[in-house]
């Protein structure tokens, strides 16, 4: 009898765990994802505040900040060629939409993606595309997860 009861309440802690584990699980994930991108929005916005919209197109070269291991910036003109930085050397949908002067984001397998528009008199002139591999936020998310089971399975 007491064995029954006692795999019962194990069976039921087991259950109440996964059931409210999943969830928060899916929850980190998409958390992480959001913060990366806003990390990415904000990289492109620091540096388009290094390009002067007033030399855009002229002979003077656009020097963006240095990325870092897991960060990858890009200028494009106003035509969509990448005139600075690493990136596509055509402009991608992110910066398309960018250059319409929108900021905007990607969020595919390989990669996350983000682009900020640079204006000069109400006119876009370019973008600054921001990129990092996606394994950035799946490294996260799994340590969290690993994390979140051991407690998991600590409290059952």
């Amino acid at each position: 009898m007491r064995r029954r009861i006692l795999a019962a309440i194990v069976g039921v802690s087991a259950i109440a765990v996964v059931i409210l584990g999943i969830p928060l699980g899916v929850a980190v994930e998409r958390l992480y994802r959001n913060e990366e991108i806003v990390r990415l929005g904000r990289e492109a916005a620091e540096a388009t505040r290094s390009i002067d919209p007033a030399v855009v197109g002229s002979n003077d070269p656009i020097e963006l900040p240095k990325g870092s291991r897991t960060l990858q910036l890009a200028f494009y003109g106003r035509t969509g060629t990448r005139l600075a930085g690493h990136g596509p050397a055509r402009a991608d949908s992110v910066v398309r939409r960018a250059l319409r002067g929108a900021v905007s984001d990607v969020r595919s397998s390989g990669t996350l993606t983000v682009a900020v528009p640079i204006s000069r008199v109400e006119v876009v002139v370019g973008a600054v595309r921001a990129s990092a591999p996606a394994w950035v936020v799946s490294d996260r998310v799994h340590r969290a997860w690993l994390l979140m089971g051991t407690i998991g399975l600590g409290a059952v």
